[in-house]
């Protein structure tokens, strides 16, 4: 799960899942988003929302009109994902191949800009 002040994304690993708070706070369900893989974890920032998957790699969404989230781009990756976070302009992605810095500045051209492996079972991110 992933939130602003605004919008929640929420997978349940099959689908990414779009949720808006109305005036009173109370959370609507604007949209879901199928995936033919496994959707394992979201990040949200402003209006753009990233899935990291288990098959698909780093999927890059416009959630600028809740109702119909539009996929931008997809980064594939040599290995699964199972978490990601948003730091600006940059997207890190995490998975048991290691830790993925992608630069996102050109959303529909996602650019994987390094990555390192990491010891043992650092990439488990509190047991996912």
């Amino acid at each position: 799960m992933a939130a602003t002040d605004t919008r929640v994304l929420v997978t349940d690993r099959r689908q990414l899942n779009v949720y808006e708070t109305d005036a009173a706070g109370a959370l609507l369900r604007r949209a879901s988003y199928p995936f033919v893989g496994t959707a394992q974890a979201v990040a949200i920032s402003g209006a753009l929302g990233y899935v990291a998957s288990r098959s698909d790699g780093l999927s890059i969404f416009d959630l600028g009109d809740p109702a119909h989230p539009q996929r931008l781009s997809v980064l594939p990756t040599t290995g699964p994902l199972l978490d990601v976070a948003s730091a600006g302009s940059r997207v890190i992605a995490v998975g048991p191949r290691g830790l993925h810095v992608v630069d996102v500045s050109q959303t529909s051209a996602p650019v994987l800009r390094g990555s390192v492996a990491l010891p043992g079972s650092a990439w488990r991110g509190g047991g996912r």
